[in-house]
């Protein structure tokens, strides 16, 4: 037996400095990506109000173990790594995979595109799919507890790797096998860009930030629309459909698998948030600054690693942080961001900031650098790399540990 342990338009009414970008609230429903010339991405994310109907995933039920079972492997985190992992190890063995928080449908928050933002804020310490937790230095941050992960609670951005972090891997990768190993991963796209994603693609190529490489789920410089696993109807697609691909004979799926009950429904705590946002986001890109993680308890898993994320460490992140805030000024002050703008009552048209403003001509001299990190934020996208050289030998096996 091996364990495996996985990681796990419409009319713009405010405009919000928020994680070294600016934050609007508006309507549509894709994922719009930006390179800058410095390499630092931008993006927006819009998260419509559908008023959809919760509906049944199709996942193997949860089972009973009995003592005297065997598997050839166990996978404990049934996460966006974990699910995929069981999934192909069930092709020629026998797998039991755990995972600690109950099935999607349990939860009211997970499926809907228009309830993403309940399950952090309505995240707990208890039975939310969604556990919160801050950072040693600060940072408040979630991570997924339920079946498929982070994936069932994070913004569903859809995007390949930069072929430069395969290049420094250590490992001499074969692209096209590693293209070809995840095309049966569920991903949903499309080219058809509302008003308001027509605006904000040409805002963005309007900044200077191009070329416009149209519907591409690669990484590259320039505008994209980039993939998402919301569906057209706006229904997440997490990883947990991936357990649906593998062979039903040989996998034993167990949620809840810390307690002897079974998963339970809860009611709806809350109404449903009657808010649509679009965010314009700053992200460093090939960062250089690198956090922690060390377990805060052995065997209790119910409790929170120790995480440390270390933002801005480096000097050139932040510096990365800083050169794109302009281009973001400069894409609230471009002509298709026009028609979005209030206009006030001696006529002039503008956005209106809360909080921190940001203008096209602000100074340089440090207000940039301060701004990064004021409105520092996370984006909910973290996750726990086995480096190789220091976790994982050349043959992606974890060093120092035996059947592991």
């Amino acid at each position: 037996m091996v364990l495996v342990v996985s990681g796990g338009g419409s009319e713009v009414q405010t405009v919000v400095v928020a994680s070294g970008g600016v934050q609007l609230t508006a309507g549509g429903g894709d994922v719009r990506w930006g390179a800058s010339p410095q390499g630092t991405w931008l993006c927006v994310w819009q998260v419509p109000a559908l008023g959809l109907t919760d509906g049944d995933v199709n996942v193997l039920a949860p089972v009973e173990l009995a003592g005297n079972e065997e598997y050839d492997y166990i996978v404990v985190g049934a996460g966006t790594a974990g699910c995929p992992l069981a999934a192909t190890l069930s092709s020629n063995h026998s797998v039991l995979l755990l995972e600690r928080g109950g099935q999607p449908d349990a939860y009211p928050n997970v499926l809907p595109i228009e309830r993403l933002l309940e399950n952090v804020y309505e995240a707990n310490d208890k039975d939310s799919p969604a556990q919160p937790f801050t950072t040693e230095d600060g940072m408040p941050s979630v991570r997924g507890r339920v079946l498929g992960g982070s994936s069932m609670i994070n913004f569903g951005l859809y995007s390949r790797a930069d072929e430069d972090f395969y290049a420094k891997s250590g490992i001499k990768w074969d692209m096209d096998v590693v293209k070809k190993a995840y095309e049966w991963s569920v991903v949903f796209g499309t080219d058809k860009l509302t008003t308001w994603e027509t605006s904000f693609r040409d805002a963005l190529l309007e900044s200077n930030i191009g070329p416009d490489n149209g519907f591409t789920l690669d990484h590259v410089v320039g505008a994209k629309v980039t993939g998402s696993t919301f569906d057209e109807t706006g229904r997440r697609h997490g990883a947990v459909e991936l357990l649906n691909k593998a062979n039903p004979g040989n996998l034993r799926v167990n949620v809840n698998a810390t307690v002897e009950s079974k998963p339970i429904t809860f009611p709806d705590p809350s109404p449903p948030i009657n808010l649509s946002v679009v965010s314009i986001i700053t992200k460093v890109t090939r960062p250089q600054s690198s956090g922690s993680l060390q377990l805060a308890s052995a065997t209790n898993i119910s409790i929170n690693p120790v995480v440390r994320f270390n933002y801005f460490t480096n000097p050139g992140d932040l510096s990365q942080c800083s050169n794109a805030m302009p281009y973001v000024a400069k894409m609230i002050t471009t002509p298709s961001m026009e028609a979005y703008k209030f206009q006030s009552l001696n006529g002039e048209r503008s956005f209106h900031f809360v909080g921190t403003s940001l203008a096209e001509n602000e100074s340089r001299n440090g207000i940039l650098e301060s701004k990064c990190c004021k409105t520092l934020r996370t984006f909910y996208h973290q996750h726990g790399g086995w480096t190789v050289g220091k976790v994982v030998d050349g043959d992606l096996k974890a060093i120092g540990i035996k059947a592991l």
